[in-house]
């Protein structure tokens, strides 16, 4: 099973309705693969859809790094690989404990990979996350089902690529900028 290596990230409100990650999140997949969510990114942690959010609470209920992860690869329709192991990570002092909390520092760039994603993909992917997130599985099921309808994919997402940012000095996917 997948779990997230880190904890959750600090976020900062940056305007109505829209966060920042102030931290690097970290996402181990049940194939062993890495991938980050850049410090930095935008979210309207939003992935979490209105209609089914009003039946089952707060869109905020849940942890909110699954939904960091399904927004960056949505909004770019590309993943960020870590080629790197956990242990090689903390070989490097990438990894590190603070304050009881694993925390993960920039990863140089050429230790990383940036790959075209499909919609299925990413939504079965998000539900990976929702489980290590420990989001309840019949939470998870109707949750995958609302991503399903994302006509966003299709009309709005995906014009950018994450090579266009310096991803960890600029706000990655300002929502005007993309």
């Amino acid at each position: 099973m997948g779990r997230f290596v880190t904890a959750k990230s600090r976020i900062e409100q940056t305007e109505d309705g829209y966060w920042r990650t102030v931290d690097n999140e970290l996402y181990l997949d049940d194939d062993n693969q890495l991938y980050i969510t850049p410090r930095y990114f935008w979210t309207d942690g939003y992935t979490f859809p209105g209609l089914v959010m009003a039946i089952l609470g707060d869109k905020n209920f849940y942890d909110a790094r699954p939904a960091h992860g399904h927004d960056l690869f949505c909004r770019f329709h590309e993943c960020v690989k870590v080629n790197l192991s956990l242990s090689q990570l903390k070989h490097m002092e990438l990894l590190k404990l603070h304050d009881g909390k694993v925390v993960c520092e920039d990863i140089p760039i050429e230790h990383l990979s940036i790959e075209k994603v499909s919609k299925t993909w990413t939504d079965n992917c998000f539900k990976r996350m929702m489980k290590a997130a420990g989001v309840p599985k019949v939470q998870r099921n109707i949750i995958r089902f609302g991503v399903f309808f994302n006509l966003n994919w299709w009309l709005k997402t995906g014009k950018k690529s994450i090579l266009e940012y310096n991803i960890y000095e600029e706000d990655i996917g300002l929502v005007n900028g993309v």
